[in-house]
């Protein structure tokens, strides 16, 4: 006669490897998931520079060379607005920007009057922007003069093109890239 008044420690064992392996994959899938947030976070904290630095630019007056090359705009180009990207396989190089966020271009930073726009949680080290978990952003734009209109109502605009760069632990290299143009409202030569 078979005893059924228990299980085996065989069977015990079988259902204890099966919850172990239930457990590892619930732990593994909850690792993704911090992962995935702080990637997430890291996103986030760069639409927040690239938008905060792409106003001030736009907050500028026209001629302030940080925002608009100085000249007289001809035809538009778009010759050089991805300069230091690696749009198109090319290595990140902010040196061969335009600009690059740095406190010679901004040297009110982080003053609140002088640079409204800008969250206070951020530091600048070396050609850096640091958040507070200590992960670096690089933060660059290139500009072209543009002209809209014929003779005597042509109008002078600047477009402007913002990169934030960034690691990522899920990603390796991220970024984020802003177009804007910036129109000067009056009219060349009158």
């Amino acid at each position: 006669m078979k005893n059924d008044n228990g299980f085996t420690l065989l069977e015990a064992m079988i259902a204890l490897l099966i919850l172990s392996v239930g457990i590892i994959g619930a732990a593994l899938m909850q690792m993704q998931a911090i992962r995935g947030n702080d990637n997430g976070m890291a996103r986030t904290k760069a639409n927040d520079i690239g938008l905060a630095v792409m106003e001030e630019l736009k907050r500028l007056p026209f001629d302030d060379a940080r925002a608009c090359p100085v000249g007289t705009p001809t035809a538009f180009s778009v010759a050089g607005l991805n300069s230091g990207s690696n749009i198109g396989g090319a290595a990140v190089a902010p040196a061969a920007a335009g600009h690059s966020f740095s406190v010679a271009n901004f040297p009110a930073f982080p003053s609140a009057a002088d640079f409204p726009n800008f969250p206070a949680s951020y530091s600048i080290v070396g050609s850096s922007l640091v958040d507070d978990s200590g992960r670096s952003y690089q933060v660059f734009w290139n500009a072209n003069l543009d002209a809209f209109g014929t003779g005597a109502a042509i109008q002078p605009a600047c477009v402007i093109n913002l990169f934030v760069y960034w690691q990522s632990p899920l990603g390796g290299l991220q970024h984020l890239q802003y177009t804007t143009y910036k129109y000067k409202n009056t009219k060349i030569g009158i």
